[in-house]
C-alpha cells in the first residue's frame, strides 16, 4: 500500500508542477485529484486493518479518521489551488491539524511501551500527516493572484483574476516611481482583466480604480508643473469617474481637483467658472469636514487671490480676513492621538503660517490699492512669524513685497528684495517652475526701469529659457516674457527686433486682456518713435478702450500710462488741445489716486511741460520739468535715460528762450547720462547732439554744428528709413551750414 501511495504522491506533484510550468494540457485534472484523494485516503483506512489490533472497531474508527484527514488535507491543498479562501482551507484541514499532535503522542507512547509495530505504524501515519500539514501551512499565505496566474491559467476567469491583481500592483507601483503614463496603461490592464473575472460585477473589481486615480492624479499634478493647461483640464474630466468609485461624492479629493481646475480657468482669466469652482471646493469641505478648518482656509485664499486679479480690492481684503478667522478658531486637530509632540507642533506651525500668508496677501491687496502704511503693516506682521521663512508662500510674499516695495518708488530697494527672492526660491524649488520665474519677470522689469538693460535682457533670455522646459505652449506668460524683452530692446533702441517682439507677444496674448493692451500701448510708443504716428494713435486708442471696459472707474490710476501714449501722440501731430485735455485727466486721476511722488506722475507733469513749451508758456514749462526732475531723481535716480529725456525737455526750453549756454549745459548733461547708460549710437545720443548742433547755428560756429548735426545723422541712419522725421530734419540743417 505505502508503494501506492508513492505513485499517488508523484503523481499529484507532477500534476501540480505541470500546472504550475505548464508543460501539457491533462484532461480530466479534477479526476485525477479525485483519484489521488480517494487512494491516499484508502491507504490511511488500510493501515489500521491490520491483524495486531484486538479492537476492530476502535481501530476501524482510527482508520476512517486517518483516512477523512489526509484525504479532506489534501482537498483543502487543492481548495487553494481552485481559487477558495483560506477559511475553505482551514475548515477541510481543520482533521488533519488535530491528527498531526495526536499522532505525535501516540508515538511517544508506543516508544514508551516499546511497541515496535505501533511505531512503525504510528511514524508512517505521521509522516503523511506531515507532508499534508506542510502542504496546507505553506499555500496559506500565497496570494491567490500567483495561483490564478500560475497554476489556472487555462481557466480564464480564474487567470484573470489573477492578471488583474498583479496589473493592479505594478500600476500602483509606477505611480510610486512617478511613471504615471505607464501606470494607466497597467490600471487599464487591470480593469479588463477584471471584466473578464467577474462579469458585470462591477463591486468586484472597484479597487482598479484606485489605480486610475493615483495614475490620473500624477499626470494632473506633472502637467501643471510643465504649464500644459488643457490637458490638465482634459485629465480632470477623466478623474470623475475613478474618483467617485474610489472616494464617493462629495469627498475632498473631489474639492481638491475642483481647485486645481479653478486654478487652470483663474490662470486663463476665466473668472466666472473659476470663482463658481472654488466656491463649491468650499462647500464640499465644509459638508466633508462639519467644519471650517484649513483646507476650507487654503480654498478660501485662493478664491481671494482671484478677486484681487479682477481687481476687486475690497472683497478681497474681506475674504482674506475671513482665512485668518477662520485658521484663529479652527480647533481641528491634524495629527493623530499617537502622534508625536514634533508631528503636533509642525501641524501648528502650518496653521501660523497659512496666517502670516494671508497677512502678506492682504498687504500686497492695499499696495495695489496705493494704500502703502497699512500695506506695511499687514507685511511687518507676515514676516513677524519666524517658521514663516521655511513656508512654501514665504517666496512668494517676499516677491510680493518687492512689488509693493517698487509700487512704493523704491526701485533700488525692490532690486536688493528681488534678488534675495530669487535665491529663497531657487533653493527651494529649483528655477524650472512658475514661482522662480514670477521673480525673475519682476526683477527684469526693475532692471529695465533703472536702465540696467544688459542684466534685464540677460535675464529675459534666461525667463524665456526656463518657460521653454516648462512648457512649449505659447500662452500669456510666454506673452509677458516677450513683451518684457521687446520693452528692453526697445529702450535699447534696436527698433526693428523689438517690433517684431511686440507683434509675437501681440500674436501669444489674449485679445481684449489687459496684457494686450499693455502690447498695443508699447507697440504704439514704437511706432511714435518711427514717426507712423496714424499706426500709433490707432493702437494706442485700441489701447485704451481695452483698458478702460477693463477697470472698475474711470478713475483707476493704472488707466493714466494709456491715456498719455495717446496725449503724447496728440502732440507729436500738433493737436495741442486734445493733448493738453488727455494729460490734465492724468493729472487728475494722479492726484485723486495720491500718485504725486510716482514716477506716473512725473511723466504727465512732463507732459505737460511739453504743451507747455509749445504754447510759450515757459514759466509754467520750466515749474513742471523742475518737479519731475526731482520725483525721478528720487524714484530712478539721475543716471537714467528718462531723467536725462527731461533734461533734454528742458534744455530745448532754454532753447526757446534763448538762453543758449543754459540750454547747452543741459544739452551736454543729457548727452552724458544717455551715452553712459544706452550707447554711443543710440538714437537719443543724436537728438541731444541735434540740439548742441542748433545751438551753434544759432552761435553762429558752422563748422561745430556741422560736425554735431553730421555725427547726428550718422547715428539716425542706423537706426531709420530715409523719410524719418529726424533724417530729414537733421539733413536740412546739414543743407543750412553747408549753404552759410
Amino acid at each position: 500500500m505505502r508503494k501506492t501511495e508513492i505513485i499517488a504522491f508523484g503523481l499529484l506533484l507532477l500534476f501540480y508542477l505541470n500546472k504550475i510550468f505548464g508543460l501539457a494540457a491533462i484532461p480530466g485534472f479534477a479526476f485525477l485529484n479525485f483519484v489521488v484523494f480517494l487512494t491516499i485516503s484508502i491507504g490511511g483506512f488500510k493501515l489500521y486493518r491490520q491483524s495486531e489490533y484486538k479492537d476492530k472497531t476502535k481501530a476501524t474508527l482510527f482508520a476512517v479518521y486517518c483516512g477523512l484527514a489526509f484525504a479532506f488535507g489534501i482537498i483543502a491543498f487543492g481548495a487553494k489551488v481552485w481559487n477558495h479562501s483560506n477559511i475553505v482551507v482551514l475548515i477541510f484541514a481543520i482533521l488533519n491539524f488535530i491528527l498531526f499532535p495526536l499522532l505525535i503522542f501516540r508515538l511517544l507512547k508506543s516508544k514508551k511501551e516499546s511497541a515496535t509495530e505501533n511505531i512503525r505504524y504510528f511514524k508512517g501515519l505521521l509522516i503523511r500527516s506531515s507532508v499534508i500539514l506542510f502542504l496546507c501551512i505553506s499555500v496559506l499565505p500565497l496570494p491567490y493572484y500567483i495561483i490564478n496566474i500560475y497554476l489556472n491559467r487555462e481557466e480564464p476567469v480564474l487567470h484573470n483574476r489573477g492578471l488583474a491583481k498583479r496589473y493592479y500592483d505594478q500600476s500602483i507601483e509606477s505611480s510610486q516611481k512617478g511613471e504615471f503614463d505607464e501606470a494607466l496603461t497597467f490600471a487599464n490592464k487591470s480593469l479588463e482583466s477584471n471584466r473578464i473575472a467577474w462579469g458585470h460585477d462591477s463591486t468586484k473589481y472597484d479597487e482598479v480604480y484606485e489605480a486610475f486615480y493615483n495614475a490620473y492624479w500624477g499626470q494632473i499634478k506633472l502637467n501643471l508643473e510643465k504649464g500644459k493647461d488643457e490637458k490638465v483640464l482634459e485629465i480632470a474630466k477623466l478623474i470623475e469617474v475613478p474618483m467617485m468609485v474610489w472616494y464617493g461624492d462629495s469627498c475632498k479629493e473631489e474639492a481638491a481637483v475642483k481647485t486645481i481646475v479653478a486654478g487652470v480657468y483663474q490662470r486663463q482669466n476665466n473668472y466666472k467658472i473659476s470663482d463658481s469652482l472654488y466656491i463649491e471646493a468650499l462647500h464640499i469641505y465644509k459638508n466633508y469636514f462639519k467644519t471650517k478648518n484649513m483646507y476650507y482656509a487654503v480654498t478660501l485664499q485662493l478664491l481671494a487671490n482671484s478677486y484681487r486679479e479682477q481687481y476687486y480690492y475690497k472683497d478681497a481684503i474681506k475674504t482674506y480676513k475671513s482665512v485668518i478667522y477662520v485658521l484663529e478658531n479652527d480647533s481641528t486637530n491634524y495629527t493623530s492621538e499617537n502622534g508625536t509632540s514634533e508631528q503636533k507642533e509642525s501641524a501648528k506651525y502650518i496653521v501660523k503660517n497659512v496666517i502670516a500668508s494671508a497677512n502678506a496677501d492682504i498687504g500686497w491687496t492695499y499696495s495695489l490699492r496705493q494704500v502703502y502704511d497699512t500695506a506695511d503693516i499687514y507685511f511687518n506682521k507676515a514676516f513677524e512669524e519666524k517658521s514663516f521663512i521655511k513656508y512654501k508662500d514665504y517666496s512668494k510674499a517676499l516677491t510680493n513685497f518687492a512689488y509693493h516695495t517698487l509700487n512704493k518708488g523704491d526701485f533700488h530697494k525692490a532690486k536688493e528684495i528681488m534678488e534675495n527672492a530669487l535665491k529663497v526660491v531657487a533653493e527651494t524649488s529649483g528655477e524650472i517652475n512658475y514661482d522662480y520665474l514670477y521673480v525673475l519677470d519682476g526683477l527684469n522689469s526693475v532692471n529695465t526701469t533703472l536702465a540696467k538693460y544688459k542684466e534685464a535682457e540677460q535675464g529675459c533670455n534666461k525667463a524665456l529659457d526656463i518657460l521653454k522646459k516648462i512648457t512649449s505652449t505659447k500662452n500669456d506668460y510666454y506673452a509677458s516674457l516677450v513683451l518684457q524683452l521687446a520693452f528692453v530692446k526697445h529702450h535699447q533702441g534696436f527698433y526693428e527686433v523689438a517690433e517684431n517682439l511686440f507683434i509675437e507677444a501681440l500674436n501669444s496674448s489674449s485679445p481684449n486682456s489687459l496684457q494686450y493692451a499693455d502690447i498695443l500701448d508699447a507697440l504704439s510708443s514704437l511706432k511714435s518713435d518711427l514717426t507712423k504716428y496714424q499706426e500709433a494713435f490707432r493702437l494706442a486708442q485700441k489701447a485704451t478702450k481695452i483698458a478702460t471696459d477693463y477697470f472698475e472707474k474711470e478713475n483707476n490710476p493704472h488707466l493714466t500710462k494709456y491715456l498719455r501714449a495717446e496725449a503724447y501722440i496728440n502732440y507729436l501731430i500738433e493737436n495741442t488741445d486734445q493733448s493738453e485735455r488727455m494729460y490734465l485727466k492724468c493729472f487728475s486721476i494722479d492726484t485723486i489716486n495720491k500718485m504725486q511722488s510716482k514716477i506716473s506722475y512725473g511723466a504727465t507733469l512732463n507732459g505737460l511741460g511739453l504743451i507747455k513749451t509749445q504754447r510759450k508758456k515757459y514759466i509754467e514749462a520750466d515749474t513742471l520739468f523742475d518737479v519731475t526732475l526731482k520725483i525721478y531723481e528720487k524714484q530712478i535716480g539721475k543716471n537714467n535715460p528718462d531723467y536725462a529725456t527731461v533734461l533734454y525737455n528742458k534744455a530745448y526750453l532754454r532753447l526757446s528762450q534763448g538762453n543758449l549756454l543754459e540750454s547747452e549745459t543741459l544739452f551736454s548733461q543729457s548727452l552724458d547720462i544717455t551715452t553712459k547708460t544706452l550707447d554711443s549710437k543710440h538714437d537719443k545720443v543724436a537728438d541731444n547732439l541735434t540740439g548742441l548742433g542748433e545751438i551753434r547755428l544759432k552761435q553762429k560756429r558752422v563748422s561745430e554744428a556741422m560736425y554735431y548735426f553730421t555725427r547726428a545723422l550718422e547715428i539716425y541712419k542706423t537706426k531709420f528709413k530715409d523719410d524719418h522725421k529726424k533724417i530729414v530734419l537733421t539733413a536740412k540743417y546739414i543743407d543750412i551750414c553747408n549753404r552759410k
